[in-house]
């Protein structure tokens, strides 16, 4: 990358001096950038709940008119090359508390917003790099996944009703995670591609990338059981899911020309997704419904949760409540540090944790 190193300024916290006294959505440094670049402050000013009046709009504007297809779920998506095998992977919706349009401010090229909620930068980043790579006429699958932050449900449809999507897909590269060197091989304690992807994947995108095991959720890692190789890559924002998120443009702005000369073909496929065991699925609640539905005749899919029970033993008849229960706290026994990562990712801390525990006893 032909920048500063951010990772030097990972842990450093932005000074927002000025910001303040704004008053337009967009800081005064929009009025210099590129038109690519102006385009992703503009996706940056929408706060997008799912099914929200400004996710809505959101759509209208930046995604509609990139001549995509769209499911029974709401998903959408478009496909550039009839033989690419990658699937490029972002999701619509953000975890904003509220509807509407949020001022943004810039310092030294980090984006933030000026409103108590996040910046939305996860995954509006995502969705500005595919839609600058289908205007580019860069090969691949392209797929603006609907209600990821409530549990991937919108990849969830794709891999129970819509698999057809995913013939000829050996791999699945989300944009979606925090950083700027990681290459993931595991979401929520999970392998979803292998080594030797990971690493090539890597050297391409340049130096200090690396392979990563401590991803979180997205939803490539809904895809585990009928793609190879499926991971989620860095793409420059920080502190997501709190008021504190902010996006280095610079890095981005890079990222957007390496993944346009990228050759994804040459990638190794090296993992067997037939392999994967049912217990292996500790990757979200939504992918805890394929379980439930292959164990017990059991799932909540896209159109709601049911009130069917499973058998847990041999004498009482379980509620999927409870058991949905039992397979959080064994997962959060099995692989506490991915619990951590995903609570910080929130923007929870110990902090919180022990202000609840102790709220609760009094």
């Amino acid at each position: 990358m032909s920048m500063t190193n951010p990772l030097k300024a990972q842990n450093q916290p932005v000074e927002r001096k000025g910001a303040l006294a704004a008053t337009a959505l967009l800081p005064t440094s929009y009025n210099a950038a590129s038109e690519p670049v102006k385009r992703l402050y503009e996706m940056l000013t929408y706060k997008r709940p799912h099914g929200s009046r400004s996710e809505r709009k959101f759509i209208n504007r930046f995604i509609l008119p990139l001549g995509v297809q769209q499911d029974a779920y709401g998903n959408f998506y478009k496909r550039i090359g009839a033989d690419s095998h990658v699937l490029w992977s972002s999701h619509i919706d953000s975890v904003h508390a509220t509807s509407g349009r949020q001022r943004l401010a810039e310092v030294d090229g980090w984006l933030y917003s000026l409103s108590n909620e996040c910046l939305g930068a996860d995954c509006a980043t995502g969705v500005w790099l595919m839609s600058e790579m289908i205007k580019r006429n860069v090969p691949g699958l392209y797929v603006f996944h609907r209600d990821e932050e409530s549990g991937g449900r919108g990849s969830t449809f794709i891999a129970n009703q819509y698999k057809e999507l995913l013939e000829g897909i050996d791999y699945a590269i989300a944009f979606d995670r925090k950083g700027f060197n990681s290459v993931i091989t595991h979401q929520f304690g999970s392998r979803c591609c292998s080594n030797a992807f990971a690493d090539a994947l890597a050297a391409q995108l340049g130096e200090g990338w690396q392979r990563d095991d401590t991803g979180s959720f997205t939803d490539t890692a809904m895809y585990v059981d009928l793609v190879p190789e499926c991971s989620n890559i860095s793409v420059g924002y920080l502190d997501q899911h709190s008021s504190r998120e902010v996006q280095y443009l610079p890095f981005v702005v890079d990222l957007l020309e390496t993944l346009c000369r990228l050759d994804v073909e040459a990638l190794p496929v090296s993992r067997d997704p037939t392999a994967a065991a049912p217990w292996d699925d500790d990757r979200s609640s939504a992918y805890e419904n394929r379980y439930y539905k292959a164990a017990y005749g059991y799932s909540s899919d896209y159109q709601g949760y049911g009130a069917a029970y499973g058998t847990w033993d041999d004498h009482e008849p379980v509620t999927h409540k409870q058991t949905a229960r039992y397979r959080l706290l064994e997962a959060i026994s099995d692989h506490p540090d991915a619990v951590a990562e995903m609570l910080e990712e929130y923007g929870l801390g110990a902090d919180d944790i022990l202000m609840k525990v102790y709220s609760d006893r009094r």
